[in-house]
């Protein structure tokens, strides 16, 4: 008999086959609820968290809503996340239809033009399979940005 124990979800790299660029292979794991995260951690209160415990739970809620959207909708799709290891990176894409989503998420109430750099790179170079790129960001309402890139609260 087998028990599957969904502790953690596995993100696995997006790697273009056409990208020239030397890209993170390894996959990523996420807890499957951040509360869990947060008891194993021994952070059950939000008393002392720092700035970048605040960013990687929201990066972390993000993915999670993504994974439980695509599955509660029984959509086929997958959720990838893509990194260079020069820098440039995207929290998460999307994949569904033969096509990309572009996400990149930003604890900020402001999104600033530095913060869809790697949007813009990723569509750029991508642009036979992705078209719009998405900031999640902590606003209220949707912003666009640029003809292609939107941000999203």
């Amino acid at each position: 008999m087998s028990l599957d124990l969904m502790i953690a979800e596995r993100i696995s790299p997006l790697i273009p086959s056409k990208s020239r660029r030397r890209l993170s292979k390894a996959n990523k794991y996420i807890f499957f609820d951040i509360s869990e995260r947060n008891a194993s951690a021994q952070l059950l209160s939000q008393e002392g968290f720092r700035r970048d415990e605040w960013i990687q739970r929201f990066k972390e809620w993000t993915g999670l809503s993504l994974i439980r959207y695509l599955r509660s909708r029984n959509l086929q799709g997958n959720l990838y996340y893509w990194r260079d290891h020069n820098g440039p990176k995207l929290d998460w894409v999307v994949e569904r239809e033969n096509r990309w989503i572009t996400l990149e998420v930003k604890y900020t109430e402001n999104p600033q033009p530095k913060h869809i750099r790697h949007l813009k790179l990723f569509l750029n170079e991508n642009k036979d399979r992705a078209s719009q790129g998405y900031p999640v960001y902590l606003g209220k309402k949707p912003r666009k940005i640029t003809k292609n890139i939107t941000a999203v609260p």
